[in-house]
């Protein structure tokens, strides 16, 4: 019904985004999030628009300018699909499995943060499980900036990063230590209990993305 009410130039861009992602073309496909085309196909949605079809391999675009691409089973996300909201700003990618139409099992998070001439400032990339969207299990976040890697190791529960070793160790006042990096001892994450992590979209400031505090 959705899709039955768009002009044919916002079909014709599905069928572009299906294309794309079907041919795994993923920097193609920021590009056409980022067109004047795509905003307005965005504004006639009201609800998720898919194409081809609801089950099976299909794009779906959803009203909070997010898109996926993976399977469906009867319109809902189920078993393995991608999930990628870009703009100007940043770029915010989810790989992994689905079950309820939420990113469910094992997974990883991209988010990578560009500058306002476009140059990416850091790159923070978390593997791990994830519940209804929310990071919950063992985690590993890799923070890139400036040429400097920092891996993280650390547990979650309902997308809450968990105090190292179950010791809270205060920073900054509420702040508490997550895990210190295995390259360099001197730079440590920290968040604080109402910080929530995971999947763009299902959890509380879905701009949230792990940065490693000196």
């Amino acid at each position: 019904k959705e899709q039955a009410g768009l002009d044919q130039q916002s079909r014709q861009l599905l069928e572009r985004l299906y294309r794309a992602c079907e041919s795994g073309n993923m920097d193609y496909v920021k590009d056409i999030l980022n067109t004047s085309e795509y905003q307005t196909l965005l504004a006639g949605v009201n609800d998720r628009v898919i194409y081809p079809s609801g089950t099976g391999k299909a794009v779906a675009v959803f009203p909070n300018k997010a898109l996926y691409y993976g399977n469906l089973e009867d319109g809902k996300r189920d078993g393995s699909g991608i999930w990628l909201k870009s703009d100007a700003e940043s770029t915010n990618i989810y790989e992994g499995q689905w079950s309820g139409d939420m990113p469910e099992g094992t997974g990883t998070v991209t988010f990578t943060k560009y500058s306002a001439g476009g140059t990416v400032l850091y790159t923070a990339r978390t593997s791990g499980t994830f519940s209804k969207g929310k990071e919950n299990g063992a985690m590993t976040l890799v923070h890139m900036q400036n040429n400097e890697t920092n891996t993280f190791s650390y547990s979650a529960s309902s997308g809450i990063a968990e105090p190292m070793n179950g010791v809270v160790q205060n920073r900054n006042g509420n702040q508490y230590v997550v895990a210190v990096s295995r390259e360099h001892s001197e730079n440590e994450f920290i968040t604080t209990a109402t910080e929530e992590y995971g999947v763009y979209g299902f959890i509380t400031g879905a701009g949230n993305s792990a940065i490693p505090i000196s």
